[in-house]
Parts: C-alpha cells; structure tokens; sequence
C-alpha cells in the first residue's frame, strides 16, 4: 500500500475510533491504529499525523486543548456528549501526569531491565536499583547510578545513562531506557540526547523502549546501536487502580499496559542472552560509523542527511555530494519509509 493510500486508511480509522470513543487524545488514537488491528490495517504514526492535520483542515474532527493534552472529537459529535466523555477522561489523564506517577513509569523499565541483567554473567552491569524500599516525596526506589566518566572521557553537564555495560570483548556500552507511549523514531531528541551521552564517553549506544518504530532498527542498527522494544508500558504495583482505568478499551484505552516490573521472558533473553551476543559486532559498528552519529546527534546534520550518508556508506557509495544533489533526496519523513 503505497503513501497515499495509507493516509486514506488512517483518516478512515480515527473517524470509525472517534465514532466509538466520542473523545480521545492523540496517544489513545496511536494505540488503537497504529498499535491494534489487523496488520494490513495499521497506519504508523507518522502517516496517521498527517491524516489528522488533513481531517483537522477539512474540519472533520476537532481538536479540544486541554493545556496539559489536546483531544479530538469528530465535528457532528454533539458537545453535551464530548463534555460528559471528557469529564470521565481528564481525571485518568491527569493522574497519569502527576510527579509520583510519571516517574515511577520511569523506572518501571529501567527497574526490569536491571532485575533481568544483574546477574548476567557474561558483562558486568554497573549501576543498581536498591528495591527493598521507596524512599521520596515520589516514592522512588534508590537508584545507585553509573559513572559519567570512564577512562578520562566525561558526559557534559550533568547528565548520566540509565546504565553501564563492561563486556570482555566489546568493551563499555551505555543502556537507556525511555517507558513512554510515543513511539521511537530515530529523529526523537531522546535519542540524540541518547548518543550524545555514548559518543562523550565511547561506549555502544543501547536504547530500550516501548515501540521503536522500523526506521530507527534500519537506520541506527548499521551504526552500531543495539535497538530493542518491549511491547508493554510498565507500572508500578502502587499505581495500578489508575493504570487499570488508562488500560480499559472505553477510556484511554492503552491495553499494552503491564502492571510490576518484573522482567519477562523476552526481556530475560534479549538481556542475558541476546546483548551479551550482540555488543562484539555492534562496537565494531559503532566504530565505523562514529563519525555520522556524532555529526548528527551534536546537530551538524539533519536527520535527512544522516539517514542519507548511512544509507550510502552501507551500501558502498560516494558518502559527499552537493546541494542540488540532496535536495533530489526524499523530504525527512519518507526517510522512515525509504531505509
């Protein structure tokens, strides 16, 4: 299914979704078109933005801002309909967003991560999570983080990776974890932030999230980063009665929420089994393509002209060309189509 079409099957798929649900935020509308249904019948989020601003401009739908998050409704849905809907969702929302919340989502992942690879024998992990108690106006666990600094190499500022890795052969990689909704694509600022942090210090990039969409596995993998996604959005036992209402298919409606942060069976192999095999090639990688990651994460190229050197270099081609060149490239966005 070509482009075109694509956008023709999303508009269709936030109107059938509006229909059922009346209001919905753009999370909620991702989840239930681009995460569910059919194979065949999913419309990746950047595709399924550019069916909303069209819907938007021909006002179909209608978008609600609430100051924290913008809703949508369809324009015929009567407005004592969208106020009751909305006055069932906000609270749900904005319980999700509050500080204690939303930072132990954060460390959901980064608490299973460390669960499934501390006692992996084939790398030392450096950094831990001490979980006999919370302690903190949030109700964190203490977290013992890793060193900024390996060998004389520094992250600037004050900035540190979720992890550390020191494997026999390929040496030190840096672990992020990100247990967000949005999906991953590879011209996130979290994952320049990411490489920022890994180029500073030499170490192979790892990122962990949710969804990761294709183009950053195709882009980033040839460069040495090892990309993994874990299909759930984690929480904490104390949150559940909220996760619970967010995960129910006529609210929020996010039905890959697990609650605990007790790692899986896929997580358990890709972190002691799956990493331990990946990380000798993936520095060799690194290596090679050092100088493009570090071009663009410190925001010398865009991420049309990264993608576009990558491409080129993996396939053995002239990396240098010219303004009128480039400009005979794809527009930013179908380089997530195109790698």
């Amino acid at each position: 299914m070509d482009k075109a079409a694509r956008i023709i099957l999303g508009r269709s798929r936030i109107i059938s979704n509006l229909r059922r649900l009346i209001v919905a935020n753009w999370r909620t509308l991702e989840q239930k078109v681009s995460d569910a249904g059919p194979n065949h019948m999913r419309v990746d989020p950047h595709i399924l933005t550019e069916s909303k601003k069209r819907l938007i401009a021909e006002e179909r739908i209608i978008p609600i801002n609430d100051g924290q998050v913008e809703w949508y409704a369809l324009q015929e849905t009567p407005q004592n309909l969208v106020e009751e809907k909305l006055s069932e969702l906000r609270p749900i929302y904005q319980a999700l967003s509050k500080g204690g919340v939303h930072e132990r989502i954060g460390q959901s992942l980064e608490i299973a991560f460390y669960l499934a690879a501390k006692d992996c024998p084939q790398y030392e992990l450096l950094g831990g999570i001490d979980l006999s108690q919370r302690k903190g106006r949030n109700q964190l666990y203490d977290k013992d983080e890793p060193s900024s600094s390996i060998s004389g190499k520094m992250i600037s500022g004050r900035r540190k990776l979720d992890f550390l890795l020191r494997h026999p052969e390929a040496g030190y990689a840096g672990l992020e974890a990100k247990n967000i909704r949005e999906w991953v694509y590879p011209d996130r600022n979290e994952v320049k932030q990411m490489l920022q942090k890994c180029l500073e210090l030499n170490v192979v990039p790892i990122l962990l999230a949710r969804r990761i969409h294709i183009s950053t596995f195709y882009v980033l993998k040839k460069c040495g980063v090892i990309v993994w996604q874990n299909f759930n959005q984690l929480y904490a036992d104390i949150d559940e009665e909220v996760a619970l209402q967010a995960k129910h298919k006529d609210k929020l409606g996010y039905h890959d929420i697990r609650i605990g942060h007790n790692p899986d069976s896929k997580m358990i192999k890709f972190a002691t089994i799956d990493l331990s095999t990946y990380l000798p090639e993936a520095r060799r990688k690194f290596e090679e393509y050092k100088d493009l990651l570090n071009a663009y994460a410190f925001g010398k190229n865009s991420y049309r002209l990264f993608a576009a050197r990558v491409k080129r270099r993996f396939q053995g081609a002239l990396e240098d060309f010219d303004q009128e060149q480039e400009d005979l490239y794809p527009a930013e966005e179908d380089y997530f189509e195109d790698f």
